[in-house]
This record gives C-alpha cells, structure tokens and sequence, in this order.
C-alpha cells in the first residue's frame, strides 16, 4: 500500500485534531494531503500555489542547487518512492540521475511531465535539428503559463473533486505570468539596440533573450564551472558590444568572478534566479521594489527588472 492509503486507514482524530461536529464549509481536502515531489524548484512552487491545502509540494533538489550538477545519493532517490505523484520538468533535465520514472509510475507513485504540452516550435535545440531542446523555458512567463496549465490539469485529474478549487488558483498564477510577459515585453523596448547584449554565469536565459529580443552569451555552460579565463570568444563579443554588467546565480562564486572580469572592466554583482530557487524567505531587490524571490513568478520578474535595469543604465 502507498503511503496516503495507509494514512487515510487512520482515524480522522490523530490527523486533524477532535473539532466539533460542525459540517465543515468550503472545499472538502484530503485527509492526507497529496505528497508531491518536484524535479525542479520552479515547478515545486507553482504545484504548491496551484495546489494550496491540499497537497504538500517538495522539491527533489536542495534550495540553490543547480539541477545540472547536482548528484542525488540514494536518501534523495527515495524521495521518488515516497511521494504519492512526482512531477517531472522534462526535455532532458532529468536524464542524468539515476532515476528511472517510468518504474516509478509503475510501483503506484503518478508520474506528470509539466512541459509535455509546449509545442515543439517553441523549444529551442542550440546544437540545431533534432538535438536536445534546451529545458530552461520557465524562464520566459508565456511558456511557464503552459507549465501551470499542466500542474493544474494533474491535481485536477487525481482530485476531480477539488478540480473548482485548483482551477481559479490555477488562472490567478497565469493571469500573474501573462501580465508579466507584458510588462517585460514593454520595459525591454525602452533598451537602446547598443543594450541588448546579456552576458549571464550560466548558459540559461536563451529563451529570455529570445522572447525580449536580447543577445545571450554565457561564461560557462549550464552543467559546467565558471572557467579560470573568460573564454576568447566571449572577451571578443563583450569587447564588440561594450558589455559592462553580467548576471550570475546566487551560488557563484562573486569574488572570484570578479577577479575573472577586471580586466574586461565587467560588474558581476547582479543576481538572477535562472536555475534554482533559493531559500524560502529570500527577497530580492531592484531599485525601490522588493521581491519574495522564493516564488517562482516573482524570481522571474525580479530576474526580469534586474536585468533591464542594469543593461539600461549601461
């Protein structure tokens, strides 16, 4: 038996508390809350926005752990097994753990791929046709809309009867993500054509840059360590374009990557949550504003304002 069949066999006092006989109003939830388990911080966050009280949302991942590197041992593993869903980010993330998910969903645990309904137009494949699709798309809001979507339909799926419950959770979190595509559609424009030129620690804003009309380069790849030299290629392009701001994850190393860019004369203080979130309770701040960054819409904009800010003042 999984874990909620086996807690639900327990009297209703030993897991709610002995209240009173008074018919409970609203949505009815579990008597156990759905144990679901993420690949990703970011779908951590919309599943526990979009799910609310009835489900207990956990990331796989350490908070401020890059996805790429990070080598789970065997405690990690079980965490699959544990859960009563495990919701898979896809597009190739998960492919180097040692994780097999269709056994999974076979031993009873409901496996979900959140990006299952992108369309294949939208991926983009940096090595060209039919190569590996690039899996940052929570990055860009109109694609995270579609995530969200997916988070929805699954809770819905295995709590039909919450479904009126998930749903408006579900459109505020896309209604939240749209206006922000808008805003940052809006705010990009006002860059100068010379602005346009973001250099990040990692190789994980291509989908930013695209949909915002920038020009991405990156010190390292996404599964790799920030190098010893700037590599030639990237001095030249920061050279062409006058570049003079990079964006780093928060768990880089600052003071080295400082040394790295003196001489090409480039500020490595500005920080953006491309791929993980960190602690919860971390705020982030641009200009006057304050951003709860823990929260996957609100790392997006404040990964957004940052950037727009920094390349403006440029």
């Amino acid at each position: 038996m999984r874990r909620r069949h086996i807690l639900r066999l327990l009297p209703a006092g030993l897991l709610t508390g002995c209240g009173g006989d008074e018919a409970p109003k609203g949505p009815r939830f579990p008597k156990v809350p759905w144990r679901i388990v993420s690949t990703t911080h970011f779908t951590a966050d919309l599943v526990r926005t979009v799910g609310g009280e009835a489900v207990q949302s956990l990331c796989f991942l350490p908070a401020g752990t890059n996805p790429h590197t990070f080598t789970p041992a065997g405690p990690d593993l079980a965490k699959f097994h544990t859960a009563d869903m495990v919701m898979i980010h896809g597009l190739g993330l998960e492919n180097r753990w040692p994780a097999d998910f269709a056994e999974i969903d076979k031993s009873g645990v409901r496996t979900v791929t959140v990006t299952a309904g992108i369309p294949a137009d939208r991926l983009l494949r940096p090595s060209g046709p039919g190569s590996p699709a690039d899996p940052h798309v929570w990055n860009v809001p109109d694609l995270a809309v579609l995530m969200v979507e997916a988070v929805t339909a699954a809770l819905s799926e295995v709590m039909p009867k919450l479904s009126s419950y998930f749903a408006p959770r579900g459109h505020r979190l896309k209604v939240e993500f749209g206006d922000l595509h808008r805003k940052t559609v809006t705010s990009m424009s006002e860059l100068k054509e010379t602005d346009r030129f973001l250099l990040t620690s990692h190789d994980s804003m291509q989908y930013f840059a695209k949909a915002y009309g920038l020009e991405a380069r990156a010190l390292a790849p996404v599964n790799g360590q920030v190098p010893e030299a700037v590599p030639a290629d990237v001095l030249e392009w920061i050279r062409a374009h006058n570049v003079k701001s990079m964006f780093r994850e928060a768990s880089t190393d600052v003071l080295a990557l400082r040394r790295l860019l003196a001489e090409a004369k480039v500020n490595p203080d500005h920080v953006i949550h491309s791929l993980s979130l960190p602690e919860k309770g971390t705020t982030g701040l641009v200009g006057f504003k304050t951003y709860e960054v823990d929260q996957a819409a609100q790392a997006v904009a404040c990964n957004a304002d940052t950037i727009q800010s920094a390349l403006m003042v440029d």
